[in-house]
């Protein structure tokens, strides 16, 4: 669907920028039914693209995946005193982070296939 032209003339030639029909298909029902679109979350709020599939980098506190059970890496904090002075490391473990093949049998590999199954 056409949605505007950036013209310097203000005729209708120019560079125009329209939505792609899959994302008019997904929304429009919404639009008519509800009146405004409905955005699940799925409470991850990034994850790495690994060879093996999608690794959780974080999650949404309190969000679906977190409830669900899913984590993310674990944070090490570690503090050490050496005389007068204290110091505080922090690393990521992240072999402690779920890994997403799947969703409902099929697999993912990519963000967008994350987001967007069908």
């Amino acid at each position: 669907m056409n949605t505007a032209i950036a013209s310097r003339s203000g005729e209708n030639t120019g560079v125009g920028f329209a939505i792609p029909i899959a994302t008019i298909e997904r929304i429009v029902p919404q639009l008519i039914e509800r009146g405004h679109v409905v955005r699940p979350q799925t409470g991850i709020e990034a994850v790495y693209t690994t060879d093996r599939g999608l690794l959780i980098q974080s999650l949404a506190p309190g969000g679906a995946a977190e409830k669900a059970g899913l984590q993310g890496p674990k944070l090490i904090r570690e503090r050490r005193q050496q005389g007068r002075l204290v110091y505080e490391y922090r690393s990521v473990d992240p072999k402690a982070a779920d890994l997403i093949v799947a969703v409902d049998g099929k697999q993912v590999s990519t963000v967008d296939q994350l987001r967007f199954r069908r």
